[in-house]
């Protein structure tokens, strides 16, 4: 993997090529739930690119995040409020020693691997920024009865639908760490995390159903667990940060 510089730095201004101009660090204000289910370690590796290890949760266990997110401000008003969901494989750069830890409620350290949005100005705002794998798709989320249920659908065939009971909360702050790919070269991106927080670990009060779309399929390949070693809620400040070459 390269270790080429990144394309931004904090305190550039980006023009996405839908138009919108956003500031880094980028300012956003957010909603997000989600759990951390159990996988093969196995399996997850052969997602992950070259420069990242799949974290150790057990004998032969790796980890895999189901992230969903409410953007309801981005770069202050540069761009419209859009829904995400993530899949991100608990991994961590090969060059640091030890054995890596599952953090909840921030989700996971991971490689981004899956990342439907809900408008082209927020796939561009990803994407172009920081690598992520951002598609246009439908992503719904509703909140009845302290649980968050999502349904993600894509080119036509659903994807996943999860369904996450909101922990209690406290207000405390917290660091995301992301990595993707952009250029050939492996970023990893921060994100500051500020806000009403909750999590409950080995979790079963969540549930995940995965459909027809391809990448449902990759995802049975994982052998994910129905018990969550987390299951989490935040709403609050996300700032992130301009990437940075690992």
């Amino acid at each position: 993997m390269k270790r080429d510089a990144p394309p931004f730095e904090n305190g550039d201004e980006v023009t996405l090529s839908t138009g919108q101009t956003v500031e880094l660090p980028a300012y956003t204000r957010a909603t997000m739930s989600g759990v951390v289910l159990p996988a093969s370690r196995t399996r997850v590796a052969d997602l992950l690119p070259p420069g990242l290890s799949p974290v150790r949760a057990g004998f032969g266990t790796g980890a895999v995040g189901f992230l969903s997110v409410e953007y309801h401000d981005i770069g202050r008003g540069a761009l419209d409020p859009y829904d995400e969901f993530a899949v991100i494989l608990a991994a961590r750069p090969d060059s640091r020693t030890g054995v890596a830890s599952l953090s909840v409620p921030t989700g996971i350290e991971g490689y981004v691997w899956y990342m439907p949005v809900t408008t082209e100005p927020a796939r561009a705002f990803g994407d172009e920024i920081w690598g992520y794998p951002k598609v246009v798709a439908e992503v719904e989320i509703t909140e009845e009865d302290g649980h968050r249920r999502t349904t993600v659908t894509a080119d036509g065939e659903r994807v996943v639908t999860m369904a996450v009971e909101k922990p209690p909360t406290v207000t405390r702050e917290e660091t995301i760490t992301a990595y993707t790919e952009m250029d050939g070269s492996l970023l990893g991106t921060r994100g500051d995390l500020s806000g009403e927080m909750g999590a409950w670990p080995f979790s079963r009060r969540f549930a995940y159903s995965l459909g027809d779309h391809p990448k449902a399929e990759t995802l049975r390949g994982l052998e994910l667990g129905d018990r969550a070693f987390g299951r989490f809620y935040a709403d609050g400040e996300v700032v992130f940060g301009a990437g940075n070459a690992v």
